[in-house]
């Protein structure tokens, strides 16, 4: 089913935009786009619906990219973060990416989920302690938790092999055929 803050969003007559998952949809695109500068172009095939979010799915997109190339020049989890934070500011002016340690704050709680999914990375040495830091930032949007598993798996290297287990179990086999696909085009 839908989030409470998705059902909430629709029973609201003047609701505004909503950021309708765009950086969710752009973890794919980070990983298939060698280059951050190929991000934009890709982002607004897969956000046409709004402004916010194209600049979600370029920030996160644009993230992941950064990720995997640092990670692939073994650069430390600190200065992927730093990288990540620095694209994150070209692209969107928000005051959670300038906290040195980020906190559940109403900054957080306001902030789109690719924001507050870069910010949860910061100071973190593992796949683990990023997923915590997200859900301590804004427990009410599995969003954040999601996009933040994206950038922890590009900036750590993968995601631990015990949790991927575990996911892997609770899959329907169509969704693990698809996860094959996805990784044997990557």
């Amino acid at each position: 089913g839908y989030g409470q803050d998705l059902r909430a969003w629709m029973r609201d007559e003047h609701r505004a935009e909503l950021d309708t998952a765009a950086a969710l949809r752009a973890s794919p695109i980070g990983w298939g786009s060698p280059r951050p500068d190929e991000v934009h172009r890709r982002a607004k095939d897969i956000s046409s619906s709004s402004s916010v979010d194209i600049e979600q799915a370029v920030v996160v997109g644009g993230a992941i990219a950064i990720a995997r190339e640092g990670h692939h020049l073994e650069r430390s989890p600190e200065e992927i973060g730093t990288a990540m934070r620095e694209y994150a500011r070209t692209k969107t002016d928000h005051s959670l990416l300038e906290m040195q340690a980020p906190s559940r704050s109403l900054s957080a709680l306001q902030a789109p989920s690719g924001v507050v999914a870069i910010a949860a990375l910061q100071g973190c040495s593992n796949f683990e302690e990023a997923l915590h830091n997200a859900l301590r930032l804004h427990r009410a949007q599995e969003r954040v938790v999601s996009v933040a598993g994206a950038l922890a798996e590009a900036t750590f290297g993968g995601v631990p092999e015990s949790l991927a287990a575990m996911v892997w179990r609770e899959l329907p086999s169509q969704l693990q055929a698809v996860v094959m696909r996805f990784w044997q085009g990557t």
